[in-house]
């Protein structure tokens, strides 16, 4: 959200927000950084930023993981290419490829550990004072960006005090400080428990979903039983923690992927197995504050046996109404692209009803507050303007133009965005998840789609703050680079051309080189 003062205080104090991909399916880890420096109310584009901050003589921002594939690992591909350019086109910093030119181990668990080693060291190398950063975490082949760092960091706060809120109405306010029991790392949620058995204490102990089922939203459909829910996950609610994707601060996610590393070197399980044991059981150890919270375990159900001083809290929350980010599995019919202007409303496909016969669906404020679709054009493209018509979606835009014939004026009002119909949340961040036959025809609905390679040659690496006022009390800065990166290569990734990456020892990796090659699949 942009600097304008419109969205609710929000109680959380962090020094700044990372996010992290690690694509499982891929062999990619990507991570995404996002830091903040501590000053409050001040307004960088009158004031020197070395005055007002600690830390900015180091431009911090956005950082990517990357473990290459197997068949060429020094090479990209299209799937990569696409979050590339979500990114670029959205005003994310560019992505650091870690792993870049090595080849991964023939073991999928040999790998997935040296995956998960290899970004705890990561996290290892931040300071004392950058603890509280926040780490987004991506597991999966297609995921890509609709909405700006604007909205996605609102957001993590907003959610994170709602489930606080709760869980001391359940546990009483002095418990759960005496405990500290509270909500810092935010999960993806699935429709389905993985691996599915019901007896598990990651498919039986967890919470139920926080959409309300008195409204049918799935349908007349008892996804209280948990075996009837597990037997038809699209009909059923999402409540299961799915580690594609999660969000948290550096020394929550860190103590989160430490314990997986020592629990899997123990056991053959996935981190996907282990860390929905680990959330389970947390509910559980707090359902023993309040038996009522505890859900009733099936015959031969796995019941914890905690050891005396066993750590089982580790502020771990699911994301169940896609408020940061939307699992497409077992959900695409609830799925549709909508124009949110009551004048245009319509749906993204011919044969789907008006928007105005969708009760109640309205533009969120965060998203008409954050910084306009083309904003990355305006940092790039200052020159002249003229007035002009684009014709795009089946309807005729007044745009302004720059040299590349983006239409500079239309809002989020004026382009479809994928909502999610039952909680009525248009989506940050979309992952296909298991639905890979959607990979085209979603990434062609994407609203920034019919100009991606004008609006991608238009956008540029920026040095400029993604807000310009502080945001949660802290100020966001939206750029970061290696710390091996010379003068040349920091040069080279500060030019005019599009959206590119960098390798974890510091070389800048351009659009030409990760993604030309790749263009006809990125472009259609």
């Amino acid at each position: 959200m942009s600097g304008s003062g419109k969205a609710a205080p929000l109680s959380l104090n962090v020094r700044g927000t990372y996010l992290a991909f690690d694509l499982l399916t891929t062999g990619i880890t990507r991570v995404i950084d996002f830091r903040t420096c501590p000053s409050i109310g001040h307004d960088l584009s009158q004031t020197d930023p070395d005055v007002v901050c600690n830390n900015l003589s180091e431009p911090l921002g956005l950082v990517v993981f990357a473990q290459p594939r197997k068949v060429n690992a020094t090479s990209s591909d299209q799937y990569l290419c696409r979050l590339l350019l979500s990114t670029a086109v959205l005003n994310f910093p560019p992505p650091i490829l870690t792993k870049w030119g090595l080849e991964e181990d023939d073991n999928a668990l040999i790998q997935t550990g040296s995956k998960l080693q290899k970004l705890v060291n990561y996290l290892d190398g931040y300071s004392s004072s950058e603890q509280e950063d926040l780490v987004l975490i991506i597991d999966s082949y297609d995921t890509w960006f609709q909405l700006g760092p604007e909205v996605l960091i609102r957001r993590y706060f907003a959610v994170i005090q709602a489930a606080d809120q709760t869980l001391e109405e359940r546990v009483a306010p002095h418990i759960a400080k005496r405990h500290d029991l509270r909500h810092t790392v935010v999960f993806q949620s699935n429709k389905l428990c993985s691996p599915p058995d019901p007896r598990r204490v990651a498919c039986w102990s967890v919470p139920m979903s926080t959409i309300q089922k008195d409204a049918f939203a799935f349908g007349p459909f008892d996804d209280n039983d948990l075996e009837h829910a597990m037997s038809d996950p699209i009909h059923a609610r999402p409540r299961w923690l799915d580690s594609a994707l999660v969000i948290g601060p550096v020394k929550d996610v860190k103590d989160i992927f430490s314990t997986v590393l020592v629990r899997g070197s123990n056991i053959s399980a996935s981190d996907q197995e282990i860390m929905g044991d680990m959330f389970g059981e947390q509910e559980y150890s707090r359902g023993l504050f309040a038996p009522a919270m505890l859900h009733p375990p099936l015959q031969d159900s796995q019941i914890p046996d905690f050891t005396e001083g066993q750590k089982t809290e580790y502020h771990m929350l699911v994301d169940y109404e896609s408020a940061l980010y939307q699992n497409v599995g077992s959900s695409k019919e609830f799925i549709e692209w909508l124009w949110f202007d009551g004048d245009k409303g319509q749906s993204r496909e011919p044969h789907r009803a008006p928007l105005e016969d969708f009760h109640g669906y309205e533009l969120p404020v965060d998203i008409a507050d954050s910084s306009a679709p083309f904003s990355t054009a305006h940092l790039s493209r200052r020159s002249s303007y003229k007035d002009t018509e684009f014709s795009g979606y089946g309807k005729i835009l007044t745009t302004h133009n720059t040299a590349t014939d983006l239409p500079m004026k239309i809002t989020w009002r004026d382009l479809p965005l994928a909502t999610n119909l039952i909680t009525k949340q248009v989506i940050p961040v979309i992952s296909l998840g298991a639905e890979q036959g959607l990979r085209n025809e979603y990434w062609g609905k994407m609203w920034f789609f019919p100009f991606a390679k004008q609006l991608l040659r238009a956008s540029k690496v920026s040095g400029e703050p993604i807000f310009k006022e502080p945001v949660n009390g802290r100020l966001w800065w939206n750029f970061d680079k290696p710390q091996s990166a010379s003068e040349e290569e920091i040069a080279r990734s500060t030019g005019n051309g599009p959206g590119g990456a960098w390798s974890d020892h510091g070389e800048w990796l351009d659009w030409e080189r990760l993604c030309r090659a790749h263009e006809a699949k990125v472009f259609l």
